[in-house]
Formats: C-alpha cells, sequence, structure tokens
C-alpha cells in the first residue's frame, strides 16, 4: 500500500540538533533560459506554485510573488554526481534528456557561505508528523509542508532531502533568502545541447535508462 503523507499541523516543531545541515558543497542546477518562466542560473523563481514543483514555497494560485525557489542537486554516495542526480530529477516524466528543449543549461556553483538546510530525511519529519511520503508522494501535499516552513522557520534557507529518483544523491530546494550565497561565477555554466557536454549527458543517460537525443 502507497504511504500518505498527512497535511503539515498547524504548529511545527522547531528542528533539533543534527536536524539542520550546515552546507557549504558543491550544488548542480538544470534551469530553463527559454519556455514559460525562463531564468538565470542567478535567479530563483518567484512565479508559483508549480504543479511540477514538489517544495515550492508560494502561496497559492500560482502567480508573481517574493517567495523564490532554486531546485539543485549535491553529489551523492559511491560517485554519484549532482548533474546525474539533477539530470534524473529533471528528465524523470518523460526520461529524456531534452538538450534542446526550452535551453535547458546545467550550472555548478558553490555557496559562498554556509546554508541552513532542514533534512527531511531527520527525525525532524516524524516528529513534526510527516513521513517518508513527504519526499515521494504527493507533491500538493509537500507544497503544503514547504509553505508552513518557509512560514514557521524563517531561519532556514531551504531544504535538503534523498533524491526519490536517484536515491543515492541529494536534491535541494533554496528559498529566495539563500540568494547571498551565490557566488559572482559559477565553476561550470554550460547549454545542454553543447556539443562538448554530449557525451558526459549520453554516460548518464545510459547509467539511469534515460533515452538522449
Amino acid at each position: 500500500m502507497t504511504e500518505h503523507c498527512p497535511n503539515p499541523p498547524a504548529r511545527l516543531p522547531g528542528p533539533r540538533g543534527g536536524e539542520v545541515l550546515p552546507f557549504q558543497d558543491p550544488l548542480t542546477r538544470i534551469y530553463a533560459r527559454g519556455g514559460s518562466h525562463p531564468l538565470l542560473w542567478t535567479q530563483a523563481r518567484h512565479f508559483g506554485p508549480l504543479r511540477s514543483g514538489r517544495f515550492d514555497p508560494h502561496k497559492p494560485p500560482p502567480q508573481e510573488q517574493e517567495r523564490g525557489v532554486i531546485y539543485a542537486c549535491a553529489a551523492g554516495n559511491d560517485g554519484v554526481s549532482g548533474l546525474e542526480t539533477a539530470v534524473a530529477e529533471v528528465f524523470q516524466d518523460a526520461r529524456f534528456i531534452e538538450r534542446f528543449d526550452r535551453e535547458h543549461w546545467a550550472v555548478i556553483w558553490q555557496p559562498q557561505r554556509e546554508l541552513r538546510l532542514l533534512d527531511l530525511d531527520s527525525r525532524w519529519t516524524l516528529r513534526a508528523g510527516g513521513n517518508r511520503a513527504l519526499t515521494a508522494g504527493s507533491r500538493e501535499i509537500s507544497r503544503r509542508w514547504a509553505r508552513s516552513i518557509y512560514e514557521q522557520l524563517s531561519e532556514l534557507d531551504g531544504l535538503t532531502w534523498r533524491s526519490s529518483v536517484l536515491g543515492r544523491g541529494r536534491s535541494v530546494a533554496l528559498w529566495e533568502r539563500a540568494l547571498d550565497a551565490l557566488p559572482q561565477r559559477p565553476q561550470f555554466n554550460r547549454a545542454l545541447s553543447d556539443p562538448a557536454l554530449y557525451g558526459r549527458l549520453a554516460q548518464i543517460a545510459e547509467r539511469i535508462g534515460y533515452e538522449i537525443l
């Protein structure tokens, strides 16, 4: 039977020691410079919430607002890279790496300061009344949790959890509060359509069973 995550309680518990990760590892983000909501790598998405955004903190209905979110991925165990996790997450629905659609780019950057990220794999989720379906079940319910966390735990920069698609990797959702942690220049920033990136993407596609054009 599929596990169901309940709605967040009216009052969330504050995190205890070990439930907030001090995080400053490199992050990989795949972002779209075209399509309905084009962005640069330095920008959070302030339009939302979107049905595809699991932890969008925006107030419904979808609109342009002050709240913003950046989704990214970090390297995980057993040599899985942040790029592999990001590709698996972004293209999970079609299982097809769309190199030319919406002008997707991949960027890798290291935070300039330590980020405070609530670890949703910690005991905090259980203490708050949630369960593992928070990161893999209904996205609508996950967004309700994101709004409550954003509003009640304002000292946080965002959330982190094991990728529900590629469990060895780690996913991150940063609020707009974390924008001051972005460096002036990233370590890497290249279009997925760049021929120089094709070989690396093809290897990832082969490992995770996705198609690539």
